[in-house]
Order: C-alpha cells, then sequence, then structure tokens
C-alpha cells in the first residue's frame, strides 16, 4: 500500500470518528479530531500534486550513453558535437 492511499484511510477513519463525536455532543473532541483530518487531507492534496509534477516512470531519462553529454538545458549531444577543430600549422 503506497502512501497516499493510506493516508486516505487515515482520513475517512478520522473523519467518521469526528463525526461521531459530534454526534454525541462532544465538540471540543470532535474539533480536535476533524482538524487532524483537515491536515491529513491537505498533506494528501500536497503528495498527489507532487506526484503528478515528476514524469511517468517509462518517461524518466537514463544514464547518458557513453560518448554523449547532457547539456544544461537538458539536451542530450555527441561528444564531438561542438568541439573546436585544430588549425593546421
Amino acid at each position: 500500500m503506497d502512501r497516499i492511499e493510506r493516508l486516505k484511510k487515515r482520513e475517512t477513519r478520522l473523519v467518521n470518528k469526528g463525526n461521531k463525536a459530534v454526534d454525541e455532543g462532544r465538540d471540543k473532541k470532535a474539533d480536535r479530531i476533524l482538524g487532524r483530518a483537515a491536515k491529513t487531507e491537505n498533506l494528501i492534496i500536497k503528495l498527489e500534486e507532487k506526484k503528478k509534477k515528476y514524469l511517468p516512470e517509462g518517461r524518466r531519462g537514463g544514464a547518458v550513453p557513453k560518448g554523449y553529454h547532457k547539456m544544461p538545458n537538458g539536451k542530450i549531444m555527441k561528444d564531438s558535437a561542438h568541439k573546436k577543430t585544430k588549425k593546421k600549422k
């Protein structure tokens, strides 16, 4: 079970527990538990947004092949592509 699923399960458990406390008239306990549920929900949202930001597993780049190098802008070029030629005397 990954982290987001586990947190969703925790959040639903806390909401149910908080609603039960509201029904019993225990407002202070309900506020505390529902506050924890809200924090957990915010964490879930943050993690889901972070996960969307990265490329899917199949599209991630691997190591740069031998004879190539990675430019600062992310392009992969051959090592000899922009080397200057030597002048003949």
